[in-house]
């Protein structure tokens, strides 16, 4: 009996950790990162940001490292007890055991995958914003269409200042020297 339930906890134990890696490489796959792997960098800035995204998708590979390692542990566990109570117990109750067990599991699946398909869907939602900064729009007051350069142009607002063609050498000398004399020696 101890041996029977043995196997059906390894069954579903492996079921749930095949669902939760099925899980990990959709979320790899849609590139979201889990708020469980999100971190805080304690210096808030750009690369302190990237450098904690960085590591929060670095555990999400060990998550899936870790879940085939833990499938194949279990998996062994599994065979062997498959084997001592297939040595046991005659074919027919091995038969209807078997039954019982992959249907547990079978179970088990669905139950696990409905939540990690919820759970994506939650995930995904919260991931992509339907935030619209009103502060870049561009609103045309004149009569004539923009063109797509020009509105880009605009798009950047009061944070863009165009590059000159050529760097006007002769004009900033000119400036500093007159600047220069008017300093004492």
């Amino acid at each position: 009996m101890k041996l029977a339930r043995n196997l059906e906890k390894k069954s579903i134990n492996i079921t749930k950790q095949k669902q939760h890696l099925t899980f990990n490489h959709e979320l790899k796959r849609a590139k979201i990162l889990p708020p469980s792997l999100r971190f805080n960098p304690p210096i808030n800035c750009y690369e302190g940001r990237k450098i904690a995204a960085k590591a929060g998708w670095g555990f999400v590979r060990l998550r899936i490292n870790h879940g085939h390692q833990r499938i194949k542990q279990l998996e062994h566990i599994r065979l062997e007890c498959k084997q001592k109570l297939l040595s046991i117990l005659p074919q027919e109750h091995w038969d209807m055991l078997d039954n019982v067990v992959k249907h547990n599991a079978e179970r088990v699946k669905e139950t696990v995958q409905t939540r990690h398909v919820h759970k994506l869907a939650k995930l995904d939602a919260t991931n992509s914003s339907d935030y619209i900064d009103k502060d870049r729009w561009v609103i045309n007051l004149s009569g004539h269409q923009l063109t797509p350069a020009e509105t880009r142009v605009l798009r950047y607002g009061f944070n863009f200042a165009p590059a000159p063609k050529a760097i006007p050498v002769p004009k900033i000398v000119a400036s500093i020297e007159s600047g220069i004399r008017d300093l004492p020696e």
